[in-house]
């Protein structure tokens, strides 16, 4: 089922984290511009580049590239199917890529706190803006693990 989607993230790094700002999961030969299913999460979790070329390579920040799933992917993918969407546009509360929820709030305390990583922050409040197509559903969903 998952053949028949291409999943794009758009990542960034900061020292040294690499944070996701957007996930796009878009029907393969579906050309509309416009997201018909707008998702927002707590945070990326396992998402990465499909092909990561390390550290140091600048050739996958700062633009769209391939992205693995995760089990939350891979449920919206699910919900995609059975909907019958095209395309969705995923942001989350928090673009840092954490699995534990528990390592995720004691980061927000501390080291956190020196990145503009916040939905709410006022630099990406400019870059979600216009982001989602506003006459689309919504799903929101925040999963809590340890």
């Amino acid at each position: 089922m998952f053949e028949n989607f291409d999943i794009l993230g758009y990542f960034y790094k900061q020292d040294n984290h690499v944070f996701r700002r957007f996930l796009e999961i878009k029907r393969k030969n579906f050309n509309n511009s416009e997201n018909d299913l707008s998702v927002i999460m707590m945070n990326p979790g396992k998402s990465n580049f499909k092909y990561y070329k390390g550290n140091n390579s600048t050739d996958s920040f700062n633009k769209f590239v391939e992205a693995t799933t995760d089990k939350t992917i891979e449920q919206i993918l699910k919900i995609m199917e059975i909907k019958n969407f095209n395309y969705a546009k995923i942001v989350n509360l928090s673009d840092i890529r954490v699995t534990s929820s528990k390592i995720f709030y004691k980061m927000l305390k501390t080291e956190l706190k020196n990145y503009d990583h916040s939905i709410f922050s006022e630099k990406n409040r400019e870059y979600i803006k216009n982001y989602f197509n506003k006459k689309v559903s919504l799903l929101r969903s925040i999963t809590y693990n340890t």
